[in-house]
């Protein structure tokens, strides 16, 4: 991921939900096709190889992509997501922050989401066992943005601080 400007604050969050559900399907297909090709097909109507190399990748991808949470602050932009998915939103769009209230299962859960807030669109990238804040932006296609934070009085006194700023 390019970033631009000095990073100033960065957390990162390990998403051990997905570190064992995806490191647990990454092994058992694996496991099955070595077994299959070293040993015996496995059941009546064997899944082809392909088929389990396939699954085998997608998982991998899932985990390499999904398992860490990052929020990270620089001189130019906030930055939030995912090792495969990242948001970029420049300080200028932002204008104010505060942790939020209510829950995200209003707007459909963890993970990326999407949503309305006050009749806005609200882009929501957060993740479980995390606090949340919610980002007022000035223009654009989102109206909210909310994101997670492991460190909420921080977070938000740097954002508040860039904010300023720009």
């Amino acid at each position: 991921m390019q970033l631009s400007g000095t990073v100033i604050y960065e957390e990162r969050i390990t998403f051990w939900i997905v570190v064992g559900i995806f490191l647990f399907l990454s092994a058992l297909f694996l496991f099955m096709l070595l077994y299959q090709i070293f040993v015996a097909p496995i059941g009546t109507k064997p899944a082809p190889n392909s088929f389990l190399i396939l699954m085998l990748l997608v998982f991998l991808f899932f985990f390499f992509g999904f398992y860490q949470y990052r929020l990270i602050l620089t001189g130019d932009m906030l930055v939030v997501g995912f090792p495969v998915y990242s948001f970029k939103m420049p300080w200028e769009n932002i204008e104010t922050v505060e942790p939020m209230k209510e829950s995200v299962w209003k707007y459909g859960g963890y993970g990326i989401r999407v949503g309305k807030m006050n009749g806005k669109k609200v882009l929501l990238i957060v993740i479980p066992g995390a606090k949340h804040l919610k980002l007022t932006l000035r223009s654009g296609k989102w109206g909210y943005m909310v994101v997670s934070t492991k460190n909420v009085d921080t977070a938000i006194n740097y954002i508040r601080q860039e904010i300023e700023i720009h």
